[in-house]
């Protein structure tokens, strides 16, 4: 599922002016403003991570990336960016606590603008791409995390800035990981983008022809029809949802969600539909908390009860099929959020802030 490294361009920080802008930029002008509450792992020789029980809630990030541990029944968080710098931490949350790893060793490098998703074929987490400093670069390297230990599995594919932010699912029709290239940033626009699979230990480049995912759009897999689908809502020609086959897209020019960028997305096992929630309505404009459900062929407003999370962008949803729910982390608004919220039988429940 998506880790978001910010598109936006009026987000203000804590402690700076202008914390968020364009994802080519942010590693310079993002200062240290503070001590990180997380500690960054450093490279050294592997071990089993030492956990910590706590309820704390990792703290308020950007960029952090996120998938439900379906054979272990965990939320898994990694890196993510803070005022105090890049982070490497792993944190996991039980259905009661976040725990920390405060001793994985051999983790991936701190990064933001990463991406996770579950391979329950193999039973591990799957991390790739992203973002670090200094000095500023993109990353391409693949790792796996069984619960106890990193592993670096693959270098590559290497795209660039387009290696940052890409969204990386599971098909469950044809039974590998599919990842799709990060947005284009600065003059590359209007390069289309690029379906890669994971088959044989190692990348495949199967499309290169999707939709230009503008807007920092997002993918989700349709589990009852066997689609990828990715909703580009931000404009220019390729508005529309889009939809992978597995042999071919479909361009579907729905009507639905206004336009906007950095919403969250995700298969909603229990309602059997794709589920769009908030972002950012265009460039400037306002925080959205509206959630939509995509049928395959048309977008259905959901009006949920009770209370609802505020409007967000660079938010993670994440579906807990296990439990019925969907669990909602983090994003940003005026200020970086860090509470974390459950949506079952359309009812939000807070189930912590930091």
């Amino acid at each position: 599922m998506r880790g978001m490294f910010g598109p936006a361009r009026h987000i203000p920080a804590r402690g700076s002016a202008r914390w968020l802008h364009h994802a080519d930029r942010a590693m310079q002008i993002i200062p240290a403003a503070a001590a990180g509450l997380l500690t960054v792992m450093a490279l050294v020789p592997a071990a089993c991570p030492d956990v910590r029980p706590t309820s704390a809630l990792p703290s308020p990030l950007h960029g952090e990336a996120l998938a439900w541990d379906e054979a272990r029944g965990r939320l898994a968080l990694f890196g993510g960016r803070e005022p105090g710098g890049w982070l490497a931490g792993t944190w996991e949350w039980d259905g009661r606590v976040w725990r920390q790893a405060i001793d994985a060793r051999a983790s991936p490098p701190a990064r933001a603008g990463h991406t996770l998703a579950f391979d329950p074929d193999r039973k591990r987490v799957v991390l790739y791409g992203g973002m670090t400093s200094p000095p500023p670069s993109s990353l391409c390297d693949t790792w796996e995390y069984d619960g106890t230990t990193w592993r670096e599995i693959s270098t590559g594919p290497c795209s660039g800035q387009r290696s940052r932010n890409a969204s990386l699912v599971f098909d469950t029709r044809r039974r590998h990981l599919l990842l799709l290239d990060g947005p284009a940033i600065g003059g590359d626009q209007m390069r289309a983008g690029r379906l890669w699979a994971w088959q044989h230990e190692q990348w495949r480049l199967i499309d290169a022809n999707g939709p230009r995912r503008t807007g920092f759009s997002q993918a989700a897999f349709d589990d009852r029809r066997g689609v990828l689908v990715v909703p580009v809502l931000f404009g220019g020609p390729d508005a529309g949802v889009w939809e992978w086959n597995g042999t071919a897209w479909n361009h579907v020019g729905a009507h639905g969600p206004a336009v906007r960028q950095t919403y969250a997305l995700a298969w909603d096992s229990r309602r059997q539909r794709v589920l769009l929630r908030g972002g950012q309505g265009g460039t400037h404009g306002p925080y959205l908390a509206d959630q939509w459900t995509w049928s395959g062929t048309e977008w259905t407003e959901s009006l949920p009860t009770r209370t609802v999370p505020a409007g967000r962008g660079g938010a993670t949803l994440v579906d807990d099929r296990a439990r019925a729910r969907l669990l909602y982390f983090g994003g940003y608004n005026d200020q970086q959020l860090g509470d974390f919220w459950s949506l079952q039988d359309d009812v939000w429940t807070r189930l912590g802030s930091r």
